[in-house]
């Protein structure tokens, strides 16, 4: 096939080659006249030259182009057909490859690239819900501390409230009711406050049990909270526990000596003014 169409393209070379070959030749002849002078003739002859030339230089590039065109389409050719040899080459190793190692083979790796590709799916499903409940798991964490500190704000806004109230309030009975309130609103930074108003309510209204009671349980919680202690010791010196009282006011004094002046100027230990100046 490939012999064919180099001939049919070698016959039609050498027919457009022979018509300008013979249109060449016909447009050089040109016949000058016997009476022109001299300098004509020889204008004339040079034109006749340089036409030849002209048209010797157009034919050899058309050989040349004609060339080129037989070397491009013999090589198109032949990429052509190497191309096709080159597939049904493949093809035939394709089929030979499946007859020698049989279907069974391709099955086997068909199942073999499913089963990998299931385990694939699953491995990223599972990391895919890990990372889901993981981030649904942070969302309500989040959610539950937005709602505990908004309710912690909206806690500290009513204590702020109740406070200017109480500190207001001239009644101490309207003032228990509202330590009682904000007791209610639980909020743990307060509490110290809560027990020191009590005592000191206690003590203004001569409570003597209930504040050496308030203050004994809130010291268990504030430890060497000394306003407590010194309810206590007043609480103590009141019920005739003088004893109790200096001891009280020693443990006091132990962990701040700068109250020693606050201590003797409180009339309700003028009693013991001189025992407490000996400590």
């Amino acid at each position: 096939m490939n012999k064919i169409v180099k001939i049919l393209v070698l016959l039609v070379w050498i027919i457009s080659f022979g018509s300008v070959y013979s249109n060449t030749w016909n447009t050089t002849q040109l016949i000058i006249p016997d009476e022109l002078d001299l300098t004509k003739r020889y204008i004339l002859e040079e034109v006749k030259n340089l036409r030849i030339e002209v048209e010797s230089l157009r034919r050899e590039m058309q050989i040349e182009m004609n060339k080129k065109q037989i070397e491009t389409i013999d090589k198109a050719l032949s990429y052509s057909a190497n191309t096709v040899n080159y597939f049904f080459i493949l093809i035939t190793l394709t089929i030979m490859g499946v007859w020698i190692f049989g279907w069974k083979s391709i099955k086997d790796v068909k199942n073999r690239w499913s089963n990998s590709f299931e385990k694939e799916v699953e491995k990223s499903l599972f990391e895919w819900q890990s990372k889901l409940q993981e981030l649904e798991k942070e969302q309500m964490r989040q959610s539950e501390e937005i709602l505990l500190n908004q309710e912690n704000i909206k806690k500290k806004q009513e204590s702020g409230y109740l406070w200017s109230q109480y500190n207001r309030e001239e009644s101490l009975r309207d003032k228990f009711k509202l330590l009682e309130e904000i007791s209610e609103l639980e909020i743990a930074e307060e509490e110290l406050s809560i027990q020191k108003e009590k005592s000191n309510l206690y003590v203004g209204l001569e409570m003597w049990e209930k504040a050496l009671q308030t203050s004994i349980n809130s010291l268990e919680l504030f430890e060497n909270e000394t306003t407590l202690m010194l309810n206590q010791s007043i609480a103590h010196l009141m019920l005739e526990e003088k004893e109790e009282a200096l001891k009280v006011i020693n443990e006091i004094l132990s962990l701040d000596p700068g109250l020693k002046d606050d201590i003797l100027e409180n009339e309700l230990l003028s009693s013991i003014k001189k025992e407490i100046l000996e400590l």
